[in-house]
């Protein structure tokens, strides 16, 4: 077998290329329908991703109490800045429609990068509380444009018949986050004694969920993406149609 039918049936059965190319980083386009153990990865990736991103979502209100003291804010100041920060993440939620131009898994790359980022590097270093909110309302916007993007990830690779069950899946992000940021913070606050090393922790966390995506999530190109998929039986039909 040759080079390029080695490559094509690669594709079909939703494996990676054998030679692995920087343009895979960018172009994360599937062009057949990946067999059935793929597509429970890329789910998986999806959802990780998820819960990753409330989890870090959820850490300043784990800390709350020190933070307070530490920028001498009112817990009214907090609340409202927490406000303006899910105000601005579902704003930023319109932004996510860009995933149909730029491709939605390379927005949750992108996001779940920045995140980590700002969640690591920025957040704990912030001067004063008036730079502290505005690094958490940035936060705050940019996860509105990835959190919008992960189902519709979620949605592509399940038919309407399994559906129900890959979206109860995602729907665990919120309530594995919190679990999480609980579980953590619990046994690691006694130790560093400090509010910045829980964002230390989410961001390292972060990092490595973005290497995950970064190497291994895919999508389904916009030819395949916009047909009907009743059940994984219509695989072959589906991409006929495409």
């Amino acid at each position: 077998m040759n080079d390029t039918s080695a490559a094509g049936v690669a594709e079909v059965s939703g494996a990676p290329p054998r030679h692995w190319t920087p343009r895979m980083l960018t172009d994360r386009n599937l062009h057949h329908y990946p067999s059935a153990g793929k597509r429970r990865w890329y789910l998986a990736v999806v959802v990780v991703a998820t819960i990753v991103l409330y989890y870090e979502a959820y850490a300043p209100g784990a800390v709350s109490p020190l933070v307070l003291a530490h920028y001498h804010m009112t817990f009214s100041y907090y609340l409202y800045s927490t406000i303006v920060g899910s105000a601005f993440g579902a704003i930023s939620s319109l932004i996510g429609a860009w995933g149909d131009r730029y491709g939605r898994a390379n927005l949750i790359v992108g996001g779940v990068g920045v995140v980590a980022l700002l969640q690591l590097f920025a957040v704990p270093n912030m001067p004063n509380k008036l730079s502290w909110v505005a690094m958490i309302i940035i936060i705050g916007f940019c996860e509105g444009i990835i959190l919008v993007n992960t189902p519709a990830v979620v949605r592509d690779f399940t038919s309407q018949h399994g559906r129900g069950t890959a979206m109860g899946f995602w729907t665990l992000g919120p309530v594995a986050g919190s679990f999480i940021v609980s579980i953590v913070s619990r046994n690691t606050l006694p130790i560093y004694h400090d509010w910045q090393s829980q964002f230390d922790i989410s961001g390292i966390v972060g990092i490595g969920m973005f290497l995950v995506a970064l190497f291994f999530l895919r999508e389904l190109s916009p030819e395949i993406r916009d047909q009907l998929m009743v059940s994984t039986r219509d695989r072959v039909l589906v991409e006929a149609k495409a």
